[in-house]
């Protein structure tokens, strides 16, 4: 945890990261509760392996958009969350490298990748992987935080 103060938005989606690893599994309806924004099931993008809902959020909200993959039956302990970041908002690399640990594996774009492409910051966890997408040039900032999870 980071002992010096941070600013309220900071807090915030540090506050909203944590929470969200920790309720991974939860059911779309807990995880609405968590971040205050309704899921809707998006029929489009999900398939016989598993379900998306996505929810947006609205100013002054420091989020853009919450995704949830929910596996179906044959891996139900499977899933992502994807949380993107508001354009509007930049918690900056030092932050979360001092919230979430100086060592993590790094992840930059690959050459096919389109050009502003981030760099992420990838952590292994016991339950998969927490993996935080971090805009490149001046100032460097957060722009998602991916939690990746198999059990």
């Amino acid at each position: 945890m980071v002992t010096s103060q941070q600013p309220p938005q900071t807090e915030r989606i540090f506050a909203a990261i944590d929470r969200l690893m920790e309720q991974r599994a939860a059911e779309p309806g807990g995880l609405e509760q968590l971040v205050r924004t309704r899921l809707v099931r998006v029929p489009e993008l999900s398939n016989q392996f598993f379900n998306v809902y996505r929810g947006d959020f609205q100013p002054p909200s420091p989020f853009k958009q919450l995704e949830v993959r929910k596996s179906l039956d044959r891996d139900p302990d499977r899933g992502m969350i994807i949380l993107e970041i508001s354009d509007s908002v930049c918690v900056e690399s030092d932050a979360v490298l001092a919230q979430f640990g100086t060592k993590p594996a790094l992840a930059p774009p690959s050459s096919r990748q389109p050009p502003g492409s981030p760099v992420y910051y990838t952590y292994d966890k016991p339950w998969g992987k927490l993996s935080l997408a971090i805009s490149r040039g001046s100032p460097e900032c957060l722009r998602r935080a991916v939690i990746d999870w198999h059990t």
